[in-house]
């Protein structure tokens, strides 16, 4: 094969190369992302409704006596559908493109599973999971009202839905000294709900906190892998390449 013809097979593959980072279809764990937001409304729209009367009394109607309990099997099932959220999210990973969007991804999704794993370990899972669960209308409401514009937690980076754009990928790690600042400071607001409640709500917030706001994490992730992705496409490209060459 002339080396013109092998320039020629370069030069087509180089393109492509280019091609095809131009062309990449959406990535999964950018700023936005719909399949963040699909796997986040799958779950809203297929399990939350089981559970809705418990979390929000108020939707209840007109079961006005009724005491709505989960416990047992029920209880470690809808542990199960939040963990698949989780699991979903982690399904991603593998679509990201972009190294600067991939680590700060997979470390938002560790966090979120270790926050899982605590909440929902089987030997607790009354004294955390359904205790969070019957008190999260109470703590919820203690605290975007502590941070409403005008309340003493209010904090301009802190909106009331700051939790759906963690993970939705609409605020990253740079909240987050706000972020502990407002959740110390709507600790003190939520002594109306139950003292139980209080605590589970308080040490999961500090779970969370610690493992995602900490960036070592990140550049440690980043750490193990060596190539940028646009290098790794030159890489497969130079590669194909020399597998011509065992065709002269």
């Amino acid at each position: 094969m002339a080396w013109h013809t092998k320039f020629h097979y370069a030069a087509v593959l180089l393109a492509l190369t280019v091609f095809l980072e131009k062309t990449k279809c959406e990535p999964s764990c950018a700023n936005g992302s719909s399949y963040v937001a699909d796997c986040l409304h799958t779950y809203l729209e297929r399990d939350f409704p089981s559970i809705e009367a418990i979390v929000f009394p108020k939707k209840r109607g007109n079961q006005k006596a009724k005491v709505l309990l989960l416990d047992g099997p029920e209880l470690e099932d809808q542990c199960h559908r939040i963990g698949e959220v989780v699991e979903c999210l982690e399904d991603l990973q593998p679509d990201c493109y972009y190294y600067n969007e991939f680590f700060p991804f997979r470390h938002l999704v560790a966090s979120l599973r270790k926050s899982i794993n605590w909440v929902c370990t089987p030997e607790h899972l009354r004294s955390r999971f359904r205790t969070l669960l019957n008190a999260f209308s109470c703590l919820e409401t203690a605290r975007q009202q502590a941070s409403s514009q005008g309340q003493p937690c209010f904090h301009p980076n802190i909106p009331a839905n700051i939790w759906q754009r963690i993970v939705r990928l609409q605020s990253g790690t740079e909240v987050c000294k706000a972020l502990t600042g407002h959740m110390n400071c709507t600790q003190s607001y939520t002594t109306s709900c139950p003292v139980e409640a209080q605590v589970v709500y308080k040490e999961l917030n500090q779970l969370f906190l610690n493992a995602w706001c900490t960036p070592s994490q990140i550049f440690a992730s980043r750490a193990e892998s060596t190539f940028p992705s646009s290098t790794l496409s030159l890489i497969i490209a130079l590669a194909l390449i020399s597998v011509l060459g065992y065709f002269v």
